[in-house]
């Protein structure tokens, strides 16, 4: 039985909020889904970035980038919630 390839964005909505910290105005440390460690999300310039294999290699949004914006914009309402 194949199974279905989650999209990136699916993978970031399965990234829980506690997984997500916010260290600075820009900047946010996402808790690694397959390990130890972490990610940095930054946005500069108005690009968000993300020091992990997929963005870097790709340059394309990855799953922890979907994961801050969606907290950001409110899905989960955790950055309102520390201001």
């Amino acid at each position: 039985m194949a199974t279905q390839m989650l999209s990136r964005k699916e993978r970031g909505d399965r990234i829980l909020p506690q997984d997500i910290e916010q260290i600075n105005p820009s900047t946010f440390w996402v808790k690694s889904q397959s390990g130890g460690g972490g990610y940095s999300v930054t946005l500069f310039g108005g690009k968000w970035t993300c020091d992990c294999p997929d963005h870097r290699f790709h340059q394309a949004k990855c799953k922890h980038i979907f994961a801050v914006e969606d907290v950001g914009s409110g899905r989960l309402g955790l950055w309102e919630a520390q201001k």
